[in-house]
């Protein structure tokens, strides 16, 4: 009887998952750090900023021209109607930037704030990842 008592403890614990380690990379991705994705030919966002997953926060849109000039637009990230917007403060708290957490990617459309040449005057990005966390 002992050693069915002991068996029985034993068979609970391992159950209900007493003293399993819990694994750091399952965690729920968040927005904070850097999010990158791959090059492109023309205009292309290159990557995408958030200082803290506390919104609102200070961030960045960094758009490319093929591999050449890029343009980077500081912006606060805000959460507004089930979305996170990139406002961009020059143009009066106007959105440039509304992006979507999904699962361990980024996504979104920008809105480029300045003529550039010969460039759409909107963008869309998708598969990024985050390149480093947030300091």
């Amino acid at each position: 009887m002992k050693n069915l008592v002991s068996l029985g403890v034993l068979l609970t614990l391992a159950v209900s998952g007493c003293g399993k380690k819990t694994d750091s990379l399952n965690k729920p991705a968040t927005y904070d750090g850097t999010w990158s994705g791959a090059g492109g030919g023309g205009l292309h966002v290159q990557q995408v900023v958030f200082a803290s997953n506390d919104f609102p926060c200070k961030g960045s849109v960094t758009l490319q021209y093929g591999t050449g000039q890029t343009f980077n637009f500081n912006v606060n990230w805000e959460q507004k109607d089930g979305q996170v917007h990139g406002v961009y403060g020059l143009l009066r708290g106007k959105s440039i930037a509304t992006v979507k957490l999904d699962g361990e990617t980024l996504s979104g459309d920008v809105t480029v704030p300045i003529p550039i040449p010969n460039a759409p005057a909107g963008l869309t990005f998708s598969g990024f990842k985050k390149t480093t966390a947030a300091r």
